[in-house]
């Protein structure tokens, strides 16, 4: 027998469960098809997870820096890593049943399993069938896998299989220098893993703003990680207990273990999409109109599988927008805000136009940028690496967009999204009282700059 709905949706993690929640609390008859846990990738093998280990191997460097601020350790501070890695599953859990709560609460059926379409209007999931109005498929993506032809998984593994290995190896490789394989070289970094970052382009954190890649490349050499960027990886050899690396550079390293941080592709396999005729694009993503409807009216895509930001809170607000449009509420999606965060120590974030954006579009454009090494607050709390750089048009002074390294980034760029978003002018933020002593300061000093009349700067 076939269950009716006004609204089914594929997939539970941050686009998926967020337009049924939002559909629910709009009063549309909700289903929820996931496979396993809700939350996605995101919670149960990504964002969540990993910031936990990053916030704990932070500490253990703050702790390692106690004796600065007078506090002495009897003795130097020790891992238990197998601890780290049960209060990262503890996370995981609290957030995972605090989501199953909200789904019983707004009355949104939980249906596990894996969804199949099998019609414009019916998907199928485990013996039982359901119908709705409109669908919405919120699959998510996987990681691109890259194996060398060695099929030893605890040697060459993913960012999701790593972590779930407490018994972290004493050195690895890591292939990628963006975000996910930034935040993973500080995380073995801390735990006392020798790391190698290879990177393929020509600067750490390629797409980001240029001043960003290089401070975070500072950083990193700090830490004695090794970077590596315009370089691949030509061969790799299997020896009893190590791999033996070689560069398209010619160098050469031994390594215990290698981490594939190469990217994620839309996870569209076993969806039944090609039985309908859904369109995906040369990369497979399902392709969308801007209402993100695919060329089949009653079925819609968000999130990763889509292809497009393929970032947890941009999945978030397309769901949670998607839904609102099918109860009628008919509203536009605006991506001219959505930030973009690396959570390493220091954070990295941007939004809006950098430099090289603007200069791709021919936007004539003027720049504001202020070191956290001047501001008092960061002195106090010895958080002194990084800038805050506001990009603004020449002749109009619109905030076009800003880009900060530094300790709390990701929280600090909101400043930046809500000018871009209300699309207001550098002289807005330069009138704005920041509280005294605060990281938000600096938003205001970079503005004070990007007029040429910095009070704070010598």
């Amino acid at each position: 027998m076939t269950q009716d709905f006004d609204l089914l949706v594929l997939g539970g993690g941050p686009g998926g469960y967020v337009a049924a929640l939002r559909a629910a609390q709009l009063g549309l008859k909700t289903a929820l098809v996931e496979k396993e846990f809700l939350g996605g990738v995101c919670l149960n093998r990504g964002c969540i997870p990993s910031k936990t280990l990053l916030a704990g191997t932070e500490l253990f460097t703050k702790i390692e820096k106690a004796k600065d601020w007078g506090i002495e350790l009897s003795s130097p501070p020790l891992w238990n890593k197998k601890r780290l890695f049960e209060k990262k599953d503890e996370v995981i859990l609290k957030m995972r049943k605090g989501l199953e709560a909200l789904c019983e609460k707004k009355k949104v059926l939980r249906v596990t399993g894996t969804g199949k379409l099998i019609g414009a209007h019916e998907v199928s999931a485990g013996k039982e069938k359901y119908s709705a109005k409109n669908i919405i498929l919120a699959t998510g993506s996987v990681p691109k896998r890259i194996d060398f032809g060695i099929g030893d998984r605890s040697k060459i593994f993913s960012s999701e299989e790593a972590l779930d290995q407490s018994d972290v190896p004493r050195s690895i490789l890591i292939l990628g220098g963006g975000p996910e394989g930034c935040e993973f070289a500080l995380i073995y970094s801390g735990l006392g893993t020798k790391v190698i970052v290879i990177e393929a382009k020509e600067r750490l954190l390629p797409g980001f703003d240029r001043d960003a890649g290089a401070a975070l490349k500072r950083v990193l050499l700090s830490k004695s990680i090794e970077v590596y960027t315009g370089e691949t990886v030509a061969k790799v050899l299997e020896s009893s207990k190590m791999l033996e690396i070689e560069l398209s550079g010619g160098q050469n390293f031994e390594v215990e273990a290698i981490l594939g941080c190469a990217g994620r592709a839309p996870n569209t396999h076993g969806l039944g999409l090609e039985s309908l005729g859904v369109k995906l694009s040369e990369k497979k993503a399902i392709s969308v109109d801007a209402l993100l409807r695919t060329n089949v009216d009653s079925i819609y895509a968000v999130g990763d599988v889509t292809g497009n930001l393929m970032m947890a809170h941009s999945a978030s607000y397309e769901g949670y927008r998607v839904a609102g449009n099918l109860a009628g509420e008919k509203r536009a999606l605006d991506y001219s805000a959505v930030p973009s965060c690396v959570y390493t120590y220091p954070e990295v974030a941007e939004v809006g136009l950098n430099e090289e954006k603007a200069k791709e579009k021919n936007i004539p454009y003027e720049i504001g940028r202020f070191s956290f090494m001047m501001l008092g607050r960061s002195q106090a709390k010895g958080e002194t690496e990084g800038f805050v750089k506001i990009i603004g048009h020449a002749k109009t002074n619109e905030v076009l967009g800003g880009v900060i390294v530094g300790a709390g980034a990701a929280e600090l760029v909101n400043i930046f999204s809500l000018a871009i978003k209300n699309k207001l002018k550098a002289e807005d933020l330069r009138g704005h009282i920041a509280p005294h002593p605060s990281a938000s300061e600096a938003v205001v000093e970079a503005t004070h700059l990007f007029f040429k009349e910095g009070l704070h700067y010598a």
